[in-house]
């Protein structure tokens, strides 16, 4: 749907502290992940993991409140900026299935598709939600870093407002922590900057 079409914008991100305890939580998973990048991409490196930690050749890896951290014999290996790599992209994969989850427990209908957007001039991966809630059609598009903007399709604004703060709500209530980093405001062309749809990837 074409944003100009939206009643109102509003963009919020996931906490850290959301953050960190969804890795925490995932702890195994995530650490079963990076075994296998590693294996597979290095199948001449010694790979392994013990005790929750992984060991690529002498360098050790592990994950403790979101923050990965290694010990190696000599300096810092270029294992490690490899493997916060796709930690944040783990944990951003994390928080996105979290919001799908929210969102098929509150929302009337749910689409969920592939995109990609131009944010602010870098086109990166997204994923988009169309959803129904109270009546309104909705788009929660899910950007790297666990970036979330909401745009509202129909109704009024006051209607608008009312159903993003309601999702925000649920998506609290789910332990699920976004904060507001811009204000729900009612889309005016060179009004606040957002996500315009690039391509659909699936």
């Amino acid at each position: 749907m074409p944003c100009y079409l939206a009643v109102s914008i509003t963009k919020a991100a996931v906490t850290e502290e959301a953050l960190v305890k969804l890795l925490s939580a995932n702890h195994k998973d995530v650490m079963q992940v990076l075994l296998r990048y590693f294996q597979e991409k290095y199948p001449n490196l010694f790979v392994r993991l013990r005790n929750g930690r992984l060991f690529i050749e002498d360098s050790e890896l592990s994950l403790s409140d979101g923050q990965l951290t290694e010990r190696a014999a000599v300096g810092e290996t270029p294992y490690v900026m490899e493997a916060m790599e796709l930690v944040q992209m783990l944990a951003n994969k994390l928080f996105t299935d979290e919001v799908e989850r929210v969102l098929r427990q509150t929302a009337e209908e749910i689409q969920v598709w592939g995109k990609q957007v131009n944010n602010g001039g870098e086109i990166v991966d997204a994923t988009e939600f169309s959803v129904a809630l109270n009546g309104l059609k909705m788009r929660v598009y899910v950007l790297p870093g666990g970036q979330v903007q909401i745009l509202v399709d129909s109704g009024s604004f006051n209607q608008a407002e009312a159903a993003t703060l309601l999702l925000l709500e649920n998506l609290e209530a789910e332990d699920v922590s976004v904060v507001r980093t811009s204000e729900i405001e009612q889309h005016i062309p060179g009004g606040l900057d957002h996500v315009h749809v690039h391509t659909q990837t699936n």
